[in-house]
């Protein structure tokens, strides 16, 4: 028979190892055995059965305070643990799905003072103003500011603006692990033509030797307070001083692009590479008021690369037309991880290829410009548009009355 006093004891003065009083304590749980005990000690006097009964009492009371304070233990350690596996999850996922997915928003610092100007635009922020100062296929972008709504889900507000029909068009596109989940507006600022084109069938590419007798009548067909909008390709691409020279000779014409010689010759007309032409008449302006340091460190590996507006005054030098130009092809080249397609906004004419072959090109030939973008009335037309000065003429945009004035 085992001696419950003698264990109860070494139980109650700590001298059984960890092992023995699990065992013991899992025996006085099942009773059954404690039953046994009890009973083959009846025949003891009565003083000696007090005795014994109080102390395994006592003892009783120490083992099942013992057993209850383990298991309250091992219960709290379950909770902790479990609040810690929920609550990590919970504060974890995000940084880790921002991680993982394309951030938008990487990069990009507001003033804690004002929190409407950005003191650094984000990687996206930046290549899509880099990419609109150089791709004249988009209206000018003026404004463009990304917002964090959830994990790995953004908000991207951009502002373009047309600066032939005075209108800015408002786009926001919100974009969940890298895809597109919503979008109003355009978000490439990509500049769609009025469908006054097709009803004056005026879309097509004219000569303006040959097709003068067919696009003529079609002009003076227009109300006499129209506006035309219009691209046309010089007989003899200009230099920069050439182009500034002829612009300041037409005071009568709104000049808005000039298109560098090397988008024509690779083939694919539907990109457009060039500068944007400074205009006196903007009502709407990007203000570049980035933090001065970041500026200059930025433009440390790509000099020139910022212009106010988004536009070139006439009166800037040729070499640093040129290397604007260089540095903003290069830096759309540098940083293709932060192209329209990685935030899920698929865009075509981003091609790495392409700005390398732009790079070599004017590496090695001087700048010319071949195409400009150009507003004139209705009346200016046939006198500008002649075949001493250009090939052929595109209409861009048409508007029934100016809204320039």
């Amino acid at each position: 028979m085992k001696n419950y006093r003698e264990r109860l004891e070494k139980y109650q003065n700590k001298q059984l190892t960890e092992q023995e009083a699990a065992a013991f304590e899992k025996e006085l749980q099942d009773a059954a055995s404690l039953f046994d005990y009890l009973m083959e000690n009846e025949t003891m006097d009565d003083f000696t059965k007090e005795t014994e009964m109080t102390s395994f009492t006592s003892a009783e009371k120490n083992v099942k305070k013992n057993i209850r304070k383990r298991f309250l233990r091992s219960i709290f350690f379950i909770i902790v643990i479990v609040l810690g596996v929920v609550g990590g999850t919970f504060l974890l996922y995000p940084k880790i799905a921002d991680a993982y997915y394309y951030n938008p928003m990487k990069g990009q610092k507001i003033d804690k003072k004002n929190y409407v100007r950005i003191t650094q635009p984000s990687n996206f922020g930046l290549y899509q103003q880099v990419y609109s100062q150089i791709h004249l296929e988009t209206d000018r972008l003026v404004d463009s500011r990304v917002t964090q709504i959830g994990p790995a889900k953004y908000t991207i507000d951009s502002s373009y603006y047309n600066d032939f029909s005075n209108t800015l068009n408002l786009n926001a596109t919100t974009i969940e692990k890298g895809k597109i989940i919503e979008s109003s507006g355009n978000p490439t600022g990509l500049t769609f033509s009025q469908s006054s084109f097709n009803v004056l069938a005026l879309e097509n590419d004219y000569f303006v030797n040959f097709d003068s007798s067919e696009l003529h009548p079609k002009i003076a067909d227009l109300p006499d307070s129209s506006w035309l909008k219009i691209q046309l390709t010089f007989k003899e691409p200009k230099s920069w001083e050439e182009l500034t020279t002829f612009i300041q000779q037409h005071e009568e014409v709104n000049f808005y692009t000039a298109s560098i010689e090397m988008a024509q010759s690779n083939l694919q007309p539907d990109r457009n590479l060039g500068v944007r032409l400074e205009q006196h008449t903007n009502y709407h302006t990007l203000t570049l008021d980035y933090d001065s340091r970041y500026t200059r460190q930025l433009e440390m590996t790509y000099p020139n690369l910022f212009s106010h507006d988004s536009a070139l005054p006439l009166a800037t030098a040729s070499e640093d037309v040129k290397e604007y130009i260089q540095s903003n092809v290069q830096y759309l080249l540098d940083h293709p991880e932060d192209k329209m397609a990685a935030a899920g906004i698929i865009y075509t004419n981003d091609d790495e290829e392409f700005y390398q072959t732009t790079l070599d090109y004017l590496e090695n030939t001087d700048l010319r410009f071949d195409k400009i973008e150009v507003a004139l009335p209705k009346d200016t037309f046939a006198s500008f548009v002649t075949d001493q000065d250009f090939y052929y003429v595109k209409l861009r945009d048409l508007l029934f009355f100016s809204l320039m004035d």
